[in-house]
């Protein structure tokens, strides 16, 4: 996918692809301290994606994108795999979970991927 927007008004951005947070081992320390570098800026969006069936208390990133920006005015939330549930109560959960993070500013976004042949619909 390519993104293109020219304008005099807008400016340059760079997409930074950060490794995910680790939870032991040896290099812990310095992924974290890589990505806290790159977050701390106000002037740095913070992007998160994590699979629908991750529980958002268990997600790092969330707790670090927090603590940098406590108002949520620069984190985007990304939800992906979110076609993976076979069952409308879990697509539901879903719905419900973007619903409930329409406080933040950049909001809470959800991925599904199409199956080849079949329609999708905005319900």
């Amino acid at each position: 996918m390519i993104v293109e927007v020219k304008s005099p008004d807008v400016s340059d951005l760079t997409l930074v692809d950060l490794p995910g947070i680790i939870h032991d081992g040896d290099s812990k320390d310095k992924i974290e301290n890589m990505i806290i570098r790159y977050i701390e800026s106000k002037y740095s969006l913070i992007m998160i994606v994590r699979k629908a069936n991750q529980d958002k208390e268990a997600v790092a990133a969330i707790n670090l994108a927090r603590k940098y920006d406590p108002q949520s005015e620069r984190t985007i939330e990304i939800i992906s795999q979110c076609d993976i549930f076979s069952s409308d109560q879990l697509k539901n959960h879903i719905k419900q979970l973007i619903k409930s993070e329409s406080n933040q500013e950049l909001g809470v976004h959800a991925v599904c991927c199409r199956i080849k042949g079949k329609e999708t619909t905005n319900s």
